[in-house]
């Protein structure tokens, strides 16, 4: 069986993480598999270490109104701002501006999974430390503690753990950030899958 994870698009101007102390970003559709709630009560952990910490969480879908909710109820609506769905260029001007990526993906009740996470490889390639699950095609792309950090699903205190390393570690986090971007430079550009697959092709022919 062959398999050929998506590629992503690698910016020329990568994060410049020294810049901005312990903004994290999260994108994407808010729905079960992306277990939004598990992030924000993670945040709302780190917030207890980190008060100056803030989220920023780009994406719409059926459960940000609960998410709003639940972070009014955790007393931290104040550091967290929802954008709603937004822009290619919006997205990739956040990502230059954040300091850390979180996502964290689950087997929903449902069974849906994630594939392999654009976002997460487009937060890599701009050197960003990833703070993810080990879940489906997540665990291809990142090398626990050489190019992101992973905590199992729904462990809201790993995550909150991890956080913490990445906003209070500068040097660890931007040591993270680089050597993500060289392995998607190296591994996982839409160039690179494209070669992949057309090797793929080639060789089932």
């Amino acid at each position: 069986m062959f398999h050929n994870a998506c590629g992503a698009e690698v910016s020329d101007e990568p994060a410049s993480l020294q810049e901005c102390a312990a903004t994290f970003l999260m994108v994407g559709r808010l729905v079960e598999k992306k277990a939004p709630f598990v992030s924000i009560l993670a945040f709302a952990e780190l917030l207890k270490q980190v008060p100056d910490a803030r989220l920023e969480i780009i994406g719409d879908g059926p459960l940000k109104t609960p998410c709003a909710q639940l972070a009014k109820a955790l007393s931290v609506d104040d550091r967290i701002t929802f954008s709603g769905a937004q822009p290619h260029d919006y997205v990739l001007k956040a990502m230059k501006q954040a300091s850390g990526f979180l996502q964290h993906s689950v087997r929903a009740p449902d069974g849906d999974m994630e594939g392999t996470p654009v976002g997460v490889l487009e937060a890599m390639g701009m050197s960003l430390p990833v703070v993810s699950t080990r879940h489906g095609g997540i665990r291809d792309i990142i090398t626990e503690g050489e190019t992101g950090l992973l905590v199992d699903e729904y462990d809201a205190k790993g995550m909150a753990a991890a956080l913490i390393q990445v906003a209070t570690k500068p040097e660890y986090a931007k040591r993270l950030g680089e050597q993500a971007r060289a392995r998607v430079l190296q591994n996982w550009t839409t160039e690179k899958s494209v070669e992949r697959l057309w090797e793929i092709i080639q060789n089932s022919a």
